[in-house]
């Protein structure tokens, strides 16, 4: 059995450290999967990574304070954050990377630099989620304040709050054609927004604890949902948000969800 590197354990960062931030991307290695430098991950084209559970909350011992992406030939990490990061997002181009952190904040990165762009400030407590448009000009945002913010890109500039979720939100994602927003949050809905606009389109019912996960599928016409205390996933039929399926068999919380760029495979990521 080989013994774990030192440096490939999750540490905190001291927050006056200053170093250079670099850019990995993912290996095949016989024990599994982990972030190097030669191989860049785009995730699939979908332009989505993640960093830590979605459903994690500030008491969840041993999420990661930085943007973790394991230790190839000597590189480091994105490290900038004071907080763990529970979401991260690379935009469609792939030049651009933003992470959602317990300090409240969220940063910008250039790629494949890993050079620090900008820190977006505006929210009152973590950001769960983060989401990137099609177009790589609007950038959403969920929180535990139960609130999800738009922001220009590239400028960083605030342009709505968006209120209407009772309780946290863990999950945010827009639609390949960039008019919906799809919002997952610890008070059991998942709610439709449109965009630019960011007006409340429609609120989906049918989970009976918190949705950690959102996504919608490359042609638009389905949302994959996953629940943490019910233990499923949900399929919804959009625009309409009609519920048609429930998936079982996880044992634990499902806190993420993939749907396969065709459609055709759907992927769930439990805690159990």
């Amino acid at each position: 059995m080989n013994k774990k590197r030192k440096d490939d354990r999750l540490a905190p960062v001291p927050v006056d450290k200053d170093e250079k931030p670099e850019v990995y991307g993912l290996l095949k290695q016989e024990d599994g999967f982990k972030l190097g430098r030669r191989a860049f991950l785009g995730s699939l084209g979908v332009g989505v990574l993640g960093a830590a559970s979605g459903c994690a909350t500030p008491s969840v011992k041993g999420a990661p304070s930085r943007v973790e992406v394991g230790q190839s030939e000597g590189c480091g990490d994105l490290k900038a954050h004071s907080g763990s990061v529970p979401s991260v997002f690379i935009n469609p181009d792939g030049r651009l990377l933003a992470s959602g952190s317990f300090d409240d904040n969220i940063k910008l990165w250039s790629l494949p630099e890993g050079k620090l762009v900008k820190t977006l400030r505006g929210h009152l407590s973590t950001v769960y989620s983060v989401a990137i448009s099609p177009d790589g000009k609007l950038l959403a945002s969920g929180s535990e304040h139960k609130t999800i913010k738009l922001w220009s890109l590239p400028e960083g500039k605030l342009v709505k709050t968006l209120k209407g979720h009772s309780d946290w939100v863990f999950s945010v994602f827009i639609s390949p054609d960039g008019k919906l927003l799809a919002s997952g949050s610890s008070d059991k809905t998942i709610k439709l927004w449109s965009l630019p606009e960011g007006e409340l389109l429609k609120t989906l019912k049918g989970h009976s604890g918190s949705v950690c996960s959102v996504f919608i599928s490359a042609d638009g016409k389905l949302l994959a949902s996953g629940g943490f205390s019910d233990k499923t996933i949900k399929l919804w039929s959009l625009p309409e948000g009609k519920l048609s399926k429930t998936l079982e068999g996880h044992s634990g919380g499902v806190e993420s969800v993939f749907i396969s760029p065709d459609g055709r495979l759907l992927a769930s990521g439990s805690c159990g």
